[in-house]
């Protein structure tokens, strides 16, 4: 995972900063399915059930998977 074209490791604070914008449905089917778990599994899993979220997560994060 990259933020600015450089790896870092998504913490809990900017993930909740995220969970605001994703699709409650969505989120909480990930969430029964694989807590507990990283952060940046939880945004992984989530990306592969809504592929249109990792386009807003780097217009508005610069976050790249």
């Amino acid at each position: 995972m990259k933020i600015y074209h450089e790896d870092f490791e998504l913490t809990q604070d900017l993930m909740d900063a995220i969970v605001v914008f994703m699709d409650d449905e969505i989120r909480e089917k990930i969430h029964c399915a694989l807590a507990p778990c990283t952060p940046a599994d939880f945004l992984k899993a989530y990306v592969k059930e809504d592929p249109d979220f990792e386009d807003f997560l780097y217009s508005e994060f610069s976050i790249e998977l």
